[in-house]
Parts: structure tokens; C-alpha cells; sequence
């Protein structure tokens, strides 16, 4: 597993996704916390963990596919930096098996 530091943002929230064979992005409300006031405070980075099987992710909201964005294998990480690219983030399965991502989301302080 890849070293990440907890103590620059602390984690909020987390979620499992089952990546099949339509795009998906993540939850809208895991990757927002409510703040005093009626303020929304958005995950910054998420950290991913692939299972199951081989899916394809993009980072800029197009949607991907066998042969559109970054291949990731079951047991690969990765970490995605900046509220836009969480928010941007899509996934597909490549294979005939779905797969499955684990993630947990991290907020400014």
C-alpha cells in the first residue's frame, strides 16, 4: 500500500463503489461535509484502493472506457489531489467483472 500523510488533512468520510458497466463517479454527499452556518466544506483528496477487477478512471469528468483514461488493476492505489479532480472523478469496468473501489475522502482542516 502507498504511504499517505494524515496529518496534512484529516479524513471525513469514506465509501465503496461497485464499478460496473456504466460510468460512476463518487457520492455527492461523501464528498461534502456540512459546516456551521449552512457552509460545505469538499473533500481536497481521495485515496482509492481497486478490488475485484481491472477498471478504467478519468479525472476531468469524461467518461471512460476500455480504451479512454488510466487502467487500474485490482490491488492498485491511487490518490486523487484537488476538489475539482474529486469531483471530476468517473470509472468503468474493462473486463466482464465488475469491480470495486474503496475509498476515503480528506478535508482541510
Amino acid at each position: 500500500m502507498n504511504s499517505y500523510r494524515t496529518d496534512e488533512n484529516p479524513a471525513g468520510g469514506h465509501e465503496s463503489i461497485t464499478v460496473a458497466t456504466t460510468s460512476i463517479g463518487f457520492t455527492a454527499t461523501t464528498i461534502t461535509v456540512a459546516q456551521a452556518g449552512g457552509w460545505r466544506k469538499r473533500a481536497t483528496r481521495a485515496f482509492c484502493t481497486v478490488e475485484t477487477a481491472q477498471i478504467s478512471v478519468t479525472f476531468d469528468g469524461t467518461t471512460p472506457s476500455s480504451t479512454v483514461g488510466h487502467v487500474a488493476d485490482a490491488g492498485d492505489t491511487f490518490t486523487i489531489v484537488g476538489e475539482q479532480n474529486v469531483e471530476n472523478f468517473r470509472a468503468i469496468r474493462t473486463t466482464a467483472t465488475s469491480g470495486n473501489i474503496r475509498v476515503t475522502f480528506y478535508f482541510n482542516r
